[in-house]
């Protein structure tokens, strides 16, 4: 691989000149000229100064390179990003906010998830950026048995005036734990609002279900955290303090599950066969519930060396 950087300083200007390119003539260019003085005053003068921009040009890059593991992981826990990307992009810092204008497409791209068995992907789709919108025109995400489609738009601003409409279309698309959940998932899931305030509504239906509970010496439930219960609003939004809320803390969201007949639930002893409603639901700054009922339509129970048939409850 080949990498080219230059940075050069005019008065209050920074200008930084970058390429990485490989033998195949893939790579990735960067134009940006800052305002220096501008961001050591103030940081969010970055995108509110138009002195500030930048071009990038992007030809079947590895997102390896642009996202490499340790920034990945910054991300959440995801543990490795694989795919190509091809685009072009302008950015212009504005008194209005950023504004980014052109398109990025994404092929056979992978996520590989701490908490996941298989690799979500292979991604594909484009997005479109015009001046403080950017639109999903069609996102297809694989998996190994069906897709997710996500299509919508997200408008950023300034002073929490953001926008979020993002609709995620599931077709038995496979949702795999290592040890806890293997699953068919169709349905609706629908995200709006901002991402200081997302409200998430959904119709979500669960196939071919088979859950493992974990014994308490599984590494899963250190995943797992006690929260409170309903009720308890003042308790979690103490436990929270003085701390900026995650967008996951300060989501609302009602979303219907329906596990269809024939569900497996394993536990120590117990092999049993159910089907359930459920609603999850969550208001701001409070934990999330989940409320319904599962019932037991088969399966066997071993106790003391001793083997049961339960038929329902």
């Amino acid at each position: 691989d080949n990498v080219h950087l230059t940075c050069q300083t005019k008065e209050r200007e920074l200008r930084i000149d970058l390429g990485i390119s490989n033998a195949n003539k893939n790579g990735f260019v960067a134009d940006v000229s800052l305002d220096i003085d501008g961001l050591l005053k103030d940081p969010r003068s970055l995108f509110l100064n138009p002195s500030n921009r930048a071009n990038l040009t992007a030809q079947d890059v590895d997102l390896a390179w642009l996202i490499p593991s340790a920034s990945a992981r910054r991300l959440g826990r995801i543990k490795r990003v694989s795919g190509r990307a091809t685009g072009e992009l302008t950015f212009n810092g504005s008194e209005a906010g950023p504004q980014l204008n052109g398109e990025l497409n994404v092929d056979n791209a992978k996520l590989s998830l701490a908490l996941l068995k298989e690799k979500i992907g292979p991604i594909v789709g484009r997005l479109v950026f015009s001046n403080d919108e950017v639109r999903a025109e069609r996102i297809e995400i694989g998996s190994s048995k069906g897709p997710a489609v996500v299509t919508g738009r997200y408008r950023f601003g300034t002073h929490g005036q953001d926008e979020l409409a993002v609709r995620a279309q599931f077709k038995k698309f496979a949702l795999t734990h290592f040890s806890l959940l293997d699953a068919r998932v169709s349905g609706d899931l629908r995200l709006s609002g901002s991402l200081n305030a997302i409200d998430a509504e959904g119709d979500l239906a669960f196939s071919r279900v088979e859950i493992s509970l974990p014994t308490p010496d599984d590494p899963l439930l250190r995943e797992v955290r006690i929260l409170g219960l309903e009720g308890d609003d003042a308790e979690a939004k103490k436990r929270l303090g003085n701390a900026t809320p995650s967008a996951y803390q300060t989501m609302h969201a009602t979303i219907d599950i329906d596990v269809r007949p024939g569900a497996k639930v394993k536990e120590r002893g117990a092999d049993i066969v159910a089907e359930g409603q459920f609603r999850l639901r969550k208001k701001r700054l409070s934990p999330t519930l989940l409320q319904g009922n599962l019932q037991t339509t088969g399966g066997t129970y071993t106790f003391l060396g001793r083997t049961f048939d339960v038929t329902s409850g």
